[in-house]
C-alpha cells in the first residue's frame, strides 16, 4: 500500500508539471510570454504559485536562476496545435524537461539556462520551433545591517537589487534631503547627522562566505547597474558608517549640479564631474581650478587642469574642484523701444557694439507723430556711483553749507541715467557725432509730439498753452493770465521736458515743445502765530531778567 500511495503521488507531480498544454492555432493569440514580460492567456493545468507573474524587465545576462523560478517552454511543431510546458527550478536547483534528462540550473545565468534547455530539446523536436519563457520568480530572504535604521530581515523577490534593500532600510526621505529642510529643529539636525551617517560607496554584499563592494552612489547619480546587482536569497547587505576621518570631494561652479560626496582611492577627476551631472555649455572645460591639501594637510596647492585632457587623473582625499564660466558666453543682451516707433518692443543687440541707427532702422522707423526733439535713451544699468551725492543724502539741511546744498538739489533734479544724443540731429541731418552705442537693458523712448508749455505755480490761470517757437517765458506766462499777488517774479524756473534740468529763465532763452514754466510762490505767513511766538519770547526773556535781578540783591 506504501509503495501504491507513493507511486500516486509521484505521478500527481509528473502530471501538474508536465501535462502539456495544446491550444488549437485559432486560439494562439498574439499575448504569448516573452524574455522581459508577458501575459498568458488561462492555462487550466498550470501549477498553482505562490510569487506573482513575472511583469517587470530582467536582464538575462544577469539574473541568476534559482529555486522557485518558473518557466514556461513553447514547442511549435507543424500541425494543428502548439504545446506549452510549466516546469518549476526544484529545491535541489534542477530543472525537470519532458521526455530529456533534467538540467542543472541553479546559480546559472538566465541566458545560459535558455540556451542550455534549447540544446536539450532541439534534438527532441527537429522540426518544432522552441521558445523559452521565464514565467514566474522566487521570494528571496535579504537581510540589511550596519548603518541603517531598520536591520531587519527583507522579504523581496529574485528581481531585487542591492539599492532595493538598502532603500527600504533607510527612511525613504533620505533620498530626497529637500523634503527635510522645511521644518527642521535643532533636534531634528543632531539625529540627521547621526542617521545621515551612512555610506553608498562601500555596501557589501555578504554571499556564501564571501564579500562583494559596490558603489551604490554610482548607480544612484549615472544609472550604472554593475553596481547594482540582483539579490540572492539569504543574501546579507552591510551599509558601513562613513567614520570621522572620512574622505570627500566638492565640485562647484558651471556643473550640473553642486555636490560634495564620500571620496575612494579610484576617484579620478571624470567621475566628479560626472557625479556632478557633467560640464554645461558655458563651462570653460580648458581652466578647471582643483584644490588640493600639502602634506602638511594646511597649505593649499591650485591646479589648471582641463577635460578631457585629465579627466584620468586620480583624485586626492579633500581634494575641491571649481569649473568656471566662459566669460560672456552666450550673454543675452537687449534693448526695448517705446512710443512713437512703427514697431515698438525689444530687440537683441551686441553690447557696445549695435547703434542707435540700426536699432531705429530695424523697429521700422518713427511715426508721423513722434516728438524727434523730446526722444531721449535711458541707460537703466548705471554703473557709475555719486560718492558726494550719497554723502550729502545722509545729512540734514542745517549741517550742508550752501555750496553743497546747491549741488544736493541740482543733483537731485538731474537723471543720471540719461545719455545724451540729440535724435534730430542724428536722423533728419546724418550727424553721426549724435550716435550711440547701445548696451544691455537700454531703454528707448519716443514720446508723442506735445505741442504745449505748461505754465504752473503763481500765475492767475495756471495750465497749457499751445507752443510757439518764437514766444518768451513772459508771453507764456501773460497768457496764462499774468502773475498773481504772491508770485515771486524774478525767481522764475524752467524745467526742460527732455531732461527734468531746472533753469533759471532769460529773456532770450528758447523754449521747448513740453517745457514747464514754473513760478514760485512767496510763503504765506499767518501773522498771530508770528505773535504768539513773540510774546512767548518776551515772556521769557522777562523772566531771565527778573531772576538775575534778584540775585543781585
Amino acid at each position: 500500500m506504501r509503495i501504491t500511495a507513493n507511486l500516486i503521488l509521484l505521478l500527481s507531480f509528473f502530471c501538474s508539471s508536465f501535462y502539456p498544454q495544446t491550444l488549437d492555432r485559432e486560439e494562439r493569440g498574439t499575448n504569448l510570454p516573452s524574455s522581459t514580460g508577458m501575459s498568458m492567456p488561462s492555462l487550466g493545468g498550470l501549477p498553482s504559485l505562490s510569487a506573482p507573474n513575472l511583469t517587470v524587465s530582467v536582464n538575462e545576462e544577469e539574473y541568476i536562476v534559482d529555486a522557485g523560478d518558473v518557466f514556461l517552454i513553447k514547442i511549435d511543431v507543424p500541425g494543428p496545435a502548439v504545446r506549452i510546458l510549466p516546469t518549476t527550478v526544484t529545491s535541489d536547483g534542477y530543472l525537470m524537461l519532458q521526455d530529456v534528462p533534467s538540467l542543472k540550473v541553479r546559480g546559472t545565468l538566465l541566458a545560459e539556462v535558455k540556451e542550455n534547455i534549447l540544446a536539450r530539446l532541439k534534438p527532441k523536436h527537429p522540426d518544432a520551433e522552441i521558445e523559452v519563457f521565464l514565467y514566474q520568480v522566487h521570494p528571496i530572504n535579504v537581510t540589511v545591517i550596519g548603518a541603517v535604521q531598520n536591520s531587519s530581515k527583507q522579504r523581496l523577490l529574485s528581481t531585487s537589487r542591492v539599492f532595493d534593500a538598502v532603500q527600504n532600510a533607510l527612511r525613504p526621505d533620505e533620498f530626497d534631503q529637500a523634503t527635510l529642510k522645511e521644518s527642521r529643529t535643532v533636534q531634528d539636525e543632531d539625529r540627521l547627522r547621526e542617521e545621515e551617517n551612512y555610506s553608498l560607496r562601500r555596501v557589501e554584499i555578504l554571499r556564501e562566505g564571501k564579500r562583494y563592494e559596490y558603489d551604490l552612489l554610482r548607480f544612484k547619480l549615472l544609472g550604472d547597474l554593475k553596481q547594482n546587482p540582483y539579490l540572492l536569497d539569504n543574501d546579507i547587505v552591510s551599509v558601513p558608517f562613513k567614520g570621522e576621518n572620512s574622505h570627500s570631494i566638492l565640485v562647484d561652479g558651471a556643473i550640473g549640479q553642486g555636490i560634495e560626496f564620500e571620496y575612494l582611492p579610484s576617484d579620478k577627476l571624470s567621475d566628479a564631474i560626472s557625479f556632478a551631472g557633467g560640464l554645461l555649455p558655458v563651462a570653460d572645460s580648458s581652466k578647471i581650478e582643483l584644490y588640493r591639501f600639502a602634506e602638511d594637510r594646511k597649505s593649499l596647492k591650485k591646479f589648471i587642469v582641463s577635460i578631457p585632457g585629465d579627466q584620468d587623473m586620480s583624485l586626492n582625499p579633500d581634494d575641491r574642484i571649481y569649473v568656471r564660466h566662459k566669460p560672456e558666453y552666450h550673454e543675452k543682451h537687449g534693448v526695448e523701444v517705446q512710443g512713437e516707433i512703427k514697431y515698438p518692443g525689444f530687440y537683441a543687440i551686441e553690447e557696445g557694439k549695435t547703434k542707435l541707427s540700426e536699432i531705429i532702422q530695424i523697429s521700422g522707423g518713427f511715426t508721423d507723430k513722434a516728438s524727434l526733439e523730446n526722444a531721449k535713451i535711458i541707460r537703466q544699468k548705471i554703473l557709475l556711483e555719486d560718492k558726494e551725492l550719497e554723502r550729502l543724502g545722509r545729512m540734514t539741511v542745517e549741517e550742508m553749507t550752501n555750496l553743497e546744498k546747491s549741488y544736493f538739489r541740482l543733483r537731485n533734479r538731474e537723471d543720471i541715467r540719461l545719455v545724451a544724443c540729440d535724435f534730430e540731429k542724428l536722423v533728419i541731418a546724418s550727424d553721426s557725432s549724435q550716435e550711440v552705442l547701445l548696451r544691455d537693458d537700454d531703454l528707448i523712448v519716443i514720446p508723442q509730439k506735445n505741442k504745449v508749455v505748461f505754465v504752473s505755480g503763481g500765475v492767475i490761470s495756471p495750465g497749457n498753452i499751445v507752443y510757439d517757437e518764437n514766444w518768451t517765458y513772459k508771453q507764456y506766462i501773460a497768457t496764462a493770465g499774468d502773475f498773481n499777488k504772491r508770485a515771486k517774479r524774478g525767481n522764475v524756473k524752467i524745467i526742460r521736458s527732455k531732461t527734468g534740468v531746472w533753469l533759471d529763465a532769460t529773456e532770450n532763452m528758447k523754449l521747448e515743445e513740453g517745457d514747464i514754466v514754473f513760478v514760485p510762490e512767496k510763503e504765506e505767513r499767518d501773522w498771530w502765530e508770528i505773535f504768539k511766538e513773540f510774546l512767548t519770547v518776551t515772556s521769557q526773556i522777562a523772566a531771565i531778567l527778573f531772576i538775575i535781578a534778584n540775585v543781585g540783591k
